[in-house]
C-alpha cells in the first residue's frame, strides 16, 4: 500500500536551516588540540587559515555518491541507506534541537566536556514535496523515538523518492511545533549561507549541550 498517494503533491518554496559538519575546521582544531572554550579565536584562526568547508560543499555532502549506500546500510528516518537525505527544517530552532539530540548520542560517556563543530547554515528550497504534517495524529510513527525502528518512516521515504519528489515536510520529533524538510533531491536546494560556525559542547555531568556561536 502506498501511503503517500492520500497526500497532495505541493510545490514549495521557502527558507530553511540545517547545522552541519565543518569537516575541514574539525580536524584542524582536533590536531591542534583547541577544545570549545575560546570559539571567537578559533572562528578567527580558521578564517586566517582559509579551513572551512565552502556553503555549496556543507550541501553537496549527503549527495555525494559515496553517501549512496546500500540497503541495511546507515538508517536514518527516512532512508534505509539506499538514498540519500539532506536533513533541514524550516525553523531555526528546530535545527537546533536537532542537533543537541543527536549530539548527545554521537558523543558517548565521555569524563570530560566534549566538543564538535558545526557551521549553522540557511538556504532556500523549491521543489515538490507532501506535507505531512496533517497525518500526524493518523501517523504518530512520524516522530516516534525509537531510533532503532525507522521502518515506517523508511517506507515513506523509499515512496518519496520513486514518486521523484524532492521533499517532504513532516513535524519534528525532537520540538513541539517545530516542522522538518528532509530533502531528497539536490537540485531543489540553493543559495546556502553560512552564519556562523558552532561550537556543540557536552557536559558530561549534566549532559546538556551548550552551542557557542562566533
Amino acid at each position: 500500500m502506498n501511503l503517500l498517494e492520500s497526500v497532495s503533491i505541493e510545490s514549495l518554496r521557502t527558507g530553511a536551516f540545517r547545522f552541519a559538519s565543518q569537516r575541514r575546521a574539525a580536524d584542524f582544531l582536533r590536531s591542534h588540540g583547541f577544545d570549545g572554550e575560546s570559539a571567537n579565536e578559533m572562528h578567527e584562526l580558521l578564517g586566517s587559515r582559509g579551513i572551512s568547508d565552502t556553503p555549496e560543499e556543507l550541501c553537496d555532502g549527503p549527495f555525494r555518491a559515496k553517501r549512496r549506500l546500500h540497503k541495511g546500510g546507515y538508517r536514518t528516518r527516512f532512508s534505509d541507506g539506499s538514498c540519500p537525505v539532506f536533513y533541514s527544517a524550516l525553523e531555526p530552532e528546530t535545527a537546533a534541537a536537532e542537533i543537541k539530540y543527536w549530539f548527545v548520542k554521537f558523543a558517548g560517556t565521555p569524563t570530560r566536556p566534549r566538543t564538535a563543530y558545526y557551521s549553522r547554515v540557511s538556504f532556500e528550497f523549491d521543489g515538490s514535496v507532501k506535507d505531512l504534517r496533517p497525518k500526524h495524529e493518523a501517523w504518530p510513527e512520524l516522530t516516534h523515538d525509537n531510533d532503532n525502528d525507522y521502518r515506517f518512516c523508511n517506507s515513506l521515504g523509499a515512496e518519496a523518492v520513486a514518486a521523484e519528489l524532492d521533499g517532504l515536510v513532516t513535524p519534528s520529533a525532537r520540538r513541539s511545533d517545530g516542522t522538518n524538510l528532509p530533502v531528497f533531491r539536490r537540485r531543489a536546494i540553493s543559495n546556502p549561507v553560512v552564519h556562523a560556525l558552532v561550537a556543540v559542547t557536552l557536559d558530561p555531568l549534566t549532559r546538556e549541550i551548550v552551542l557557542t556561536e562566533t
